[in-house]
């Protein structure tokens, strides 16, 4: 059951109309923060701007690299695995600078590889590897014995890739969906499939995104403004506003 507080909007990327591309083993954004709107998160709340991979369908187990952005002001990049925090990366966001965003699959060691690159510095990418020797289990529903379970267990195939906004509200009754911290351009959506190396993935670029909402709310405070081609990858941004839909868009 979807908790009434957890709304979403965005897209599912797809191969083409209506498929997602089988045997991924990697996906890839660029996130450019382009404007700070300044905070109106409100207390106990938080919105995330996700780059998310559901693998196993029997068992729908999402990873993460997000921007979470809180009511306090702490703004983090974090690697999640089936909705628990594993690791913050020491990369601080800032207004103007990009950032490539990549999840890779290793189906014979069990592990995912979580790998930030801020693309405006000659800083190496950060990367963290999550496997069942470092499993964190920080919440009461989900103990880490039950995560490293998970993890050696699960179908490394993935099924569906999304892009798009997240907010959890912890305060308003009844709970609303809030205007987002940042204003951001989200470019270079890709995938890459079985035959690739890890450490150099050879990307292909999605075709075409599909509307993806959640069932609670109709109405988010956000555009998706100027979905387009660029460098033969989709593009968006993500403006204030009001939209009642994610996005359908096809090269």
């Amino acid at each position: 059951m979807i908790p009434n507080n957890h709304f979403w909007a965005g897209s599912a990327c797809l191969k083409d109309t209506g498929a997602y591309p089988s045997d991924v083993v990697a996906i890839s954004d660029i996130l450019t923060i382009t404007q700070d709107l300044g905070n109106q998160i409100p207390n106990g709340s938080w919105m995330i701007y996700l780059f998310e991979l559901f693998v196993d369908n029997a068992r729908s187990v999402p990873l993460e690299l997000d921007l979470f952005c809180q009511f306090d002001d702490k703004i983090e990049f974090k690697a999640v695995f089936n909705g628990v925090n594993q690791h913050t990366f020491k990369n601080v966001p800032k207004i103007g600078h990009s950032y490539q965003r990549e999840i890779m699959l290793d189906n014979n060691r069990r592990t995912i590889t979580y790998r930030l690159l801020e693309l405006d510095s000659n800083q190496t990418p950060e990367i963290f590897e999550l496997s069942m020797s470092n499993m964190d289990g920080s919440v009461d529903d989900q103990k880490k014995s039950d995560l490293v379970t998970l993890i050696k267990n699960m179908k490394y195939e993935p099924y569906k890739h999304f892009t798009g906004i997240e907010w959890w509200d912890h305060a308003n009754e009844p709970p609303v969906p809030f205007p987002i911290r940042y204003q951001v351009q989200n470019s270079m959506l890709r995938y890459s499939q079985s035959d690739a190396d890890l450490k150099n993935p050879n990307y292909k670029p999605y075709r075409s995104l599909t509307t993806d909402i959640d069932s609670l709310h109709k109405k988010y405070p956000i555009t998706f403004h100027n979905l387009r081609e660029m460098n033969g990858c989709i593009c968006y941004d993500v403006k204030p506003g009001m939209t009642n839909n994610g996005m359908t868009y096809s090269l």
